[in-house]
């Protein structure tokens, strides 16, 4: 569903531009004001989890200039950070998915917007810090990239941090990035 797969059990794809609900899946709504505006928030969903995908190939299949930023063991280590992450959230997801497509109960798209509202908060938290980090690439400087990387991660997981209880699952999720980041640093 929101893993940036192109099908999945829920919404198989027909064609390249529309996305249906398999027949025998029924999930509740009011009007269809309502359902787009859900489909709106998944598909948005989706297509950070697609950015954040690319981007993680992008660094983890990195092979030409070592002096490049994507070269550093520290963007290594970050990309397969955010990796394993996505690989967390595919199992996540196709836990509810699997739950819809049992159909033992009634199941709205606000129940499943709720379903996914800590994913998409750590996914737009993830979404927005490498947005961060790729505009603040210097192909000069990779030591000086490095240590932006490092200094965005902080900053980013301080802000959450402060937030309290309201993002204990941004922050765990962000500081488990941090810190297989951190330990993998280049010396800058």
């Amino acid at each position: 569903m929101l893993q940036g797969a192109p099908t999945s059990y829920i919404f198989p794809v027909f064609d390249e531009h529309k996305v249906f609900l398999r027949e025998d899946i029924t999930v509740q709504h009011y009007t269809h004001l309502a359902l787009n505006n859900v489909l709106d928030y998944f598909l948005k969903i989706i297509q950070m989890v697609q950015s954040l995908h690319f981007v993680s190939d992008d660094v983890l299949n990195y092979v030409a200039q070592p002096s490049h930023p994507y070269g550093s063991r520290t963007y290594q280590a970050f990309a397969c950070a955010v990796f394993m992450y996505l690989q967390q959230l595919t199992s996540a997801m196709s836990i509810i998915e699997r739950k819809v497509m049992r159909q033992s109960e009634v199941v709205t798209v606000i129940q499943l917007k709720e379903a996914v509202r800590e994913h998409h908060e750590i996914v737009s938290a993830l979404y927005d810090m490498v947005e961060e980090i790729l505009h603040e690439i210097d192909l000069d400087s990779p030591s000086v990239c490095v240590t932006r990387l490092i200094n965005i991660l902080f900053n980013t997981l301080e802000l959450y941090e402060s937030m309290g209880i309201l993002s204990q699952h941004v922050t765990k999720v962000l500081l488990t990035v941090f810190l297989c980041t951190y330990s993998h640093s280049s010396p800058p």
